[in-house]
């Protein structure tokens, strides 16, 4: 009836995701959103990840699962080392990191909503962080970078004011 999906509708959680590509992350998003949830995935890939893309395709029955429940999945994604910040490579060693044009474009997604609610929760997931990276480089561990670019872009979501859990 349309009185009781009006409330369900009501009830719809807000909830933002922010992992690397795939593992629970993708999980997450498709399952909570499946369930009705509003889910916001921000994807934090990979600098050093060699070879293939790092892209998300949802599947057709993870598409009509989403639809049926009334949820929704909206990414969004930036660079491990755009949210780190690029200060390796000047010659001045107290440079700090020209990362807030990044990091103030996940707190403006992050806190913008649909339906102009707050986030009701913040999941962050690490997983695969460290699974496609084999190699290092003279920079450092490309693994590393990559996890501080996720805490780094979940506290950057966290920062909106999140009512429910983190």
């Amino acid at each position: 009836s349309s009185a009781s999906a009006s409330a369900l509708h009501a009830e719809k959680k807000s909830i933002v995701v922010v992992s690397p590509p795939g593992g629970i992350g993708e999980v997450t998003a498709v399952k909570a959103a499946s369930m009705g949830s509003a889910v916001k995935w921000f994807v934090v890939s990979s600098t050093a990840a060699k070879g293939g893309s790092q892209s998300i395709a949802l599947s057709q029955d993870s598409l009509s699962a989403i639809k049926a429940a009334g949820g929704s999945v909206e990414l969004a994604g930036a660079d491990a080392q755009a949210l780190m910040g690029n200060d390796g490579d000047d010659d001045d060693d107290d440079a700090k990191p020209d990362n807030t044009i990044a990091l103030a474009a996940v707190r403006t997604w992050c806190s913008t909503t649909t339906s102009g609610s707050t986030i009701d929760a913040l999941v962050c997931c690490m997983d695969g962080a460290d699974e496609t990276v084999k190699e290092f480089d003279e920079k450092g561990d490309p693994t590393l970078v990559w996890q501080n670019a996720v805490k780094l872009a979940a506290k950057e979501a966290a920062s909106v004011g999140i009512t429910g859990r983190k």
